[in-house]
Order: structure tokens, then sequence, then C-alpha cells
């Protein structure tokens, strides 16, 4: 009976730590997170082990990081989001998009912002590089006339057609890869790097083709081959209701699937902004019988700081000085460079950011070598240790 009671009390123990930990990310920006009654936590945990108990309920922990004030963290889907975390290890992705301000101002500081709630969280953690992405927009066709076989090929053959035409959207995206690589060599051990994906890359794995085919059957719901191709499932946003950029919700779900095939993803991360996109995920997934998670984060802080007053990578020192005179900006970059000030904290705010954004200008600089995307978790031991 001791041990039965002392069971039951560890089962009470973690339920009442992980609804702690599901109440602290309750509602962000107008969104109200979904409910888990301790009984579907008990259900779940019954066959778990002590150790395992407690490493669930560190997942909450890791997710919700209820430290940030100014970045807010939700879920959406708590039940299956729920027996992702309790059946397997969390492999997390987020999709980075199109900063045409990066010619004018440079890249964003706050592009680390993935990169440290990786580092808090310690899951596995991919970020992809979508930014070619903008050519749909740009070029402001539907990518495929027709449906057939070969759809996926010939819409990824539309876009990198297009590298002449729109040189500016491939030049800037190469940049973003170039500082999202240098931000994971520059501030992690290399074991623990978030890996790094270009979308481009990616484009070039048959696996990747074939995900594409899939998701544009989905979307197109029934096309015959050799008729009009018409997206008719997309994520229903005014800004995306022409017909060509019902392709971004296609092309959304091919990364979430390819991603979840290559590399075992099982959640996305993103913006509540995003929360169309991320239903029609779910519906993909759940036709597909993959199960899978949703995390949402809303900063509403970067909503209220004019793009001129945010820190971008070519910033000086005295710039950074001056612009965390702005008491948003101060309070947002304390909680960015939070987990890396690496013992540096006694030198100031503007210090600390400068320290990182020499670093990372440093690497960006280099040539840094690019992930295959049909290959393994990259530098699983530092690089030249069998030479």
């Amino acid at each position: 009976m001791l041990i039965r009671y002392r069971k039951v009390v560890r089962f009470t123990e973690t339920a009442e730590k992980i609804t702690l930990a599901i109440r602290a990310g309750r509602s962000i920006a107008n969104v109200t997170q979904g409910e888990l009654s301790k009984k579907a936590i008990f259900q779940e945990l019954k066959d778990k082990s002590s150790p395992e108990q407690v490493e669930i309920c560190q997942r909450f922990d890791k997710t919700f990081q209820i430290w940030r004030k100014t970045e807010q963290i939700a879920v959406p889907y708590i039940s299956e989001f729920f027996k992702v975390v309790s059946e397997s290890e969390p492999v997390i992705y987020k999709g980075v998009s199109f900063n045409p301000m990066i010619g004018a101002y440079g890249e964003n500081f706050n592009l680390i912002d993935f990169f440290g709630w990786a580092k808090e969280s310690q899951f596995k953690s991919i970020i992809l590089n979508a930014s070619i992405y903008a050519i749909i927009n740009e070029a402001k066709s539907p990518l495929v006339k027709a449906f057939s076989k070969d759809s996926a090929k010939q819409a990824i053959d539309f876009i990198l057609s297009k590298a002449d035409e729109y040189k500016n959207v491939f030049e800037l995206t190469e940049k973003r890869e170039k500082y999202l690589r240098s931000i994971g060599f520059s501030l992690f051990p290399p074991s623990e790097q978030p890996l790094v994906l270009e979308a481009q890359q990616m484009f070039k794995s048959q696996r990747y083709m074939e995900c594409l085919q899939e998701a544009i059957i989905f979307c197109a719901d029934g096309s015959a081959s050799g008729k009009e191709l018409e997206i008719k499932k997309y994520a229903n946003y005014t800004r995306y209701d022409t017909n060509y950029q019902r392709w971004y919700s296609v092309f959304v779900l091919a990364e979430a699937l390819y991603l979840n095939r290559a590399f075992g993803v099982n959640i996305k991360l993103g913006p509540t902004t995003e929360s169309n996109f991320d239903s029609l995920i779910r519906e993909f997934m759940q036709k597909l019988e993959i199960p899978y998670g949703f995390i949402w984060y809303d900063r509403g802080i970067e909503k209220q700081v004019p793009y001129p007053e945010a820190i971008s990578f070519e910033d000086s020192i005295e710039s950074i000085q001056k612009k965390i005179q702005n008491p948003l900006v101060k309070q947002w970059m304390e909680e960015l460079i939070k987990p890396f000030e690496l013992g540096e904290g006694q030198k100031g705010l503007g210090k600390n950011i400068a320290n990182i954004i020499e670093k990372v200008n440093l690497n960006a600089l280099k040539s840094l070598p690019r992930l295959n995307a049909e290959g393994e978790w990259f530098l699983t031991f530092p690089p030249g240790a069998c030479d």
C-alpha cells in the first residue's frame, strides 16, 4: 500500500506542476490557450516511471520559460502537445521569412530570439530560412497552371528561375542565411547548435519534392491531372488571398512534412500571427496520422518600436547605447540576450549586445559550411576532432 500511495503522490505532484506550467501561458495576444485536465494528465502518466514523469514536467517548464516578460508563450492545442512531449523528445522548428529591410538597416539583432529560446529549452531545434518564398509574392503569378505528377518540380523550378529577375530577394535571402548560421556558430557549443536549413537547399531533396507534391494534392483538394491547378485549401488571411499568394500555404505544409520525415520535427514554434497556417498544418498532419504540436509566442513590444530604432547587426556601440535609452528597447534587449550573457553581465547591456554583434559579424563574413538538407544533426562533435 505504501508503494501505491507514493506513486499516487508522485502523480499528483507532477500533475500539479504541469498544470501550473500550463496556466502560466494561458492567454497571449487575445488568443486563449486550450485546457488540459488533471484527469488527462493522470491518464498519460499512469504507466510512466518516476524519472519519465519528471522529464515530462521539465519539458513544460522548458517550453513556457515563465521568466520571460517581453515574450509570452502559449500552446494552442494543449492536449495534442501534451501527448507529443509525453511520448517522445520534442524536436522544434521555426521558419524565418523574408526581410526586405536588411539592405537599408542591416540584419535584425532580434534574429537571435529563437536561438535564445532554443538554448534555454535545450530541445533539438531547426531554423528554416524560408525567405525565398518571397518570390511567390514578387512574381504575382500562380506557380503551376495545370495539375500533374510533376507539379512540385514545376513549382520549385518557377521560384528558382526568378534568380535574375529578382536578384534583391535572392541576395537578401543569402545574407539572412549567413547571419542565421553565424549566430549558431558564434553562440553555441558545436554539439548544441540549432540546425539552420536554407529552403533552396531543401528544394534539392527528392524527399522534399515528394512532400511538396503531397501538399499540392492536399491543397488542390481533388484536382484532376491536366486540369487547372486551383489551391482550394489555404491559410485564410486577407493579405494572402489572391490565387498566387495561396501558394504560401502549400510551401508551409511541405516544409512541415519534410522536416518531420527528415529530422523528426514534431512541434512548430511561431508567432500568433501564423495561427491560420498552424490550423492548416494541424489538419494536414491529422490526415496523415502524424502526432504534432504547436507553440505560439507573442512579443507585443516589437510592434511598439519603430524599425529604425530597433538594434541591428550593423549598429556601433554608440548607436546601441543610444537606442537602449528607449525603455521598451532596453526591456526587449535585456530579455533577448539573457541566455547569451556568458558571464559578461557586469559589462552592461550595451557592451554585452556589442560583444554578441562582434562575434556574429566576424563569422558572418566567413564561408561557414552549409548543411546538406538530407544530412544528420550537424556537428555532433567538433569538426576536425578525428583528424
